[in-house]
């Protein structure tokens, strides 16, 4: 391989237009190898007023030629180059939006825009069905593709908007639901919601139910998968949608006339119609279970079922919860004192009382405080309870005031009937006489008064007017004494007995009367045809 070395000549001077170094073909070495004074390769070689070939730096305005537009390799682009490809960069746009700066201002300095704009874009509603929820905006006039404008929107497909409670009156869509439910309400039929939460009913391909407004779960039409109720489901009138498990629904068909809706936890959806049972006698009514039916037997509760028994049990007023029992003796009646019933031996009745049946009153004193007492009856039976030899005076008193009672009785010792003016002494009241016939002497008794005592013997006798001590003949007692035969009739005094008479104490004669009057305790008068 032929080299040029020049180590001596410090210039090389060439007149030439050019001088050509050419390596020849194949040649691997160096064509042009510079070195310092000490024999090392240097790769920059400095010549005053000349560029380095590596690295240069240069100054003043250096210029290149200018590379075709859109060139892409490492080529020198100048100034104008650049300018050439910025402008087709920019292209027609404004002198606002002609700078990265201008740009990135104008899409928000957003480093996430992509991501921005795509969740911007998903939550616009299409042209076609759009399906708007709360409250949706749109510049007045504006007009978007594939959105409806504000103003008259042409809305296509099935639009839907959230259906307003019943009867709203105001500018909000209304959907065919909300005429439904505001034809309803305005006709008396009652619709079930709560604000906008409640049922209604869409036709999207079928009928089903959905709960507008709602977060919760809702009966709704939806992708494959999800549970919805067809109207396929109905398939007569009065047919029931009911639950047979756990998110499962079915269809009850309707019952027959006259059935009624039972629970029965055996059946498919835990309910089934029931027919009423015909009822002939109580036992056919469920819980009651009848057993040798008995007269007088009643229906009692045992803790399972009602069933028939006798009475047993005996229970007394006092387990009647207003009334209060102290201490009841034999014949004692209730009577209310203004908080409970109590036991009483003297009740009071306020107001008229009437008595339809026979009244009895047992005691000792009866009393009647009233101005006027009519009685039917025409005979009063007086001492009722005797019932063996009579004893006791019946008759009546007279209440006089501060003046002595009078009294008109009947004298169970005398055997008549008698009065008393002064409460003490008793006259008696003259009937027809009453003779009491003696053949001997004798000893008047009590039950003498009144009557005429005929002495019938043929020998003197004594007619003897005992003490008031043993014979207690009331003061007024008036009785007659008649001889009616020739044996003379003395009347005689007993133990401190007076008798007083005139001209003598003894009868004249067969036939001769006298009557006797006691006068006081044992003082007595004889009044008559006498003789001494």
């Amino acid at each position: 391989m032929a080299r040029l070395r020049i180590e001596t000549a410090p210039e090389i001077t060439v007149y030439d237009e050019s001088f050509v170094i050419k390596a020849a073909s194949g040649a691997s070495a160096s064509l042009v190898e510079f070195k310092n004074s000490s024999g090392t390769v240097v790769t920059s070689v400095s010549a005053g007023g000349n560029a380095n070939l590596d690295s240069p730096a240069l100054t003043g305005v250096p210029t290149a030629p200018t590379a075709n537009a859109a060139t892409n390799t490492t080529q020198i682009a100048t100034t104008a180059f650049v300018r050439s490809e910025v402008a087709a960069l920019v292209g027609t746009a404004g002198a606002t939006l002609d700078t990265l700066g201008e740009i990135a201002t104008a899409l928000g300095n957003d480093v996430a825009l992509s991501t921005t704009l795509t969740t911007s874009i998903g939550l616009k509603a299409p042209l076609a069905s759009p399906i708007f929820t709360g409250v949706v905006t749109i510049p007045s006039g504006a007009s978007i593709g594939g959105f409806a404008t504000l103003a008259s929107p042409a809305l296509s497909g099935s639009p839907t908007a959230p259906t307003q409670s019943p009867l709203d009156n105001s500018t909000k869509i209304a959907s065919t639901n909300y005429a439904d439910l505001s034809a309803n309400a305005a006709a008396g039929v009652v619709n079930t919601f709560v604000q906008t939460n409640y049922l209604t009913t869409n036709t999207a391909g079928s009928t089903y139910l959905t709960q507008a407004g709602a977060t919760s779960t809702y009966l709704s039409i939806s992708d494959a998968g999800t549970t919805y109720l067809a109207k396929s489901l109905a398939d007569a009138k009065g047919d029931l949608i009911v639950a047979s498990a756990n998110d499962t629904f079915g269809r009850l068909a309707v019952g027959a006339d006259g059935n009624f809706l039972r629970a029965n936890s055996s059946a498919t959806s835990g309910l089934e119609w029931g027919s009423i049972p015909t009822i002939n006698d109580i036992d056919d009514v469920g819980g009651v279970t009848i057993t040798s039916v008995a007269s007088g037997q009643f229906l009692k509760y045992n803790g399972s079922a009602w069933v028939n028994s006798s009475l047993t049990e005996t229970l007394g007023v006092t387990d009647l919860s207003d009334v209060t029992i102290t201490t009841a003796v034999t014949n004692e009646l209730l009577a209310y004192n203004g908080s409970a019933w109590v036991n009483t031996s003297n009740p009071t009745v306020a107001g008229n009382l009437t008595v339809s049946g026979n009244l009895t009153v047992s005691g000792t004193t009866t009393s009647i405080n009233t101005e006027t007492l009519t009685i039917d009856d025409n005979i009063i039976v007086l001492n009722n309870n005797e019932a063996g030899t009579p004893s006791v005076n019946a008759g009546i008193e007279v209440e006089r005031g501060t003046s002595t009672n009078v009294v008109l009785r009947w004298n169970e010792t005398t055997d008549c009937w008698e009065f008393t003016n002064d409460g003490t002494n008793y006259q008696r009241i003259i009937t027809d006489t009453v003779t009491n016939a003696q053949a001997a002497s004798y000893t008047l008794v009590l039950a003498d008064s009144g009557k005429m005592i005929e002495m019938g013997n043929a020998s003197a006798n004594t007619l003897t007017l005992p003490p008031n001590s043993s014979v207690a003949f009331p003061v007024g007692t008036t009785l007659t004494v008649l001889q009616t035969l020739a044996g003379q009739c003395t009347l005689t005094a007993g133990a401190g007995v007076t008798v007083n008479g005139t001209p003598g104490l003894k009868l004249r004669a067969q036939w001769s009367s006298a009557t006797l009057i006691k006068r006081a305790t044992d003082t007595w008068v004889a009044l008559g045809d006498l003789v001494a």
